[in-house]
């Protein structure tokens, strides 16, 4: 992963194309549409993220790249979705995904 303010992640096509509808699935329950304006501002810029990483996967399959300062909200949008019944069947793709993002531990 780079250094600075972005990070890339690397990933199947397929996993980052679900990484995507878990962030606009996480979008819809963190801030509802008829929230408040910095909520509809939270939702729109992980929205915009979400839609940039699936677009990118028909220029550089397997590779999304996004602001570090996101990290934490994709953290929490595949927290949330793993443990949505719903999308049950998709909770070992986020589960890896949560993996990458997760910081190498130091022994």
């Amino acid at each position: 992963m780079a250094r600075g303010k972005t990070m890339t992640l690397e990933a199947s096509p397929e996993h980052l194309l679900e990484l995507s509808r878990a962030l606009h699935f996480y979008a819809e329950a963190a801030w509802p549409p008829g929230g408040s304006d910095c909520a509809q501002a939270s939702r729109e810029a992980l929205t915009s993220t979400a839609d940039a990483i699936a677009q990118a996967q028909q220029i550089t399959p397997g590779r999304a790249e996004f602001s570090r300062r996101q990290k934490a909200t994709f953290r929490a949008a595949l927290e949330y979705a793993s443990e949505q019944t719903e999308l049950e069947a998709k909770r070992e793709i986020y589960q890896t995904l949560l993996l990458k993002l997760s910081p190498p531990t130091s022994r």
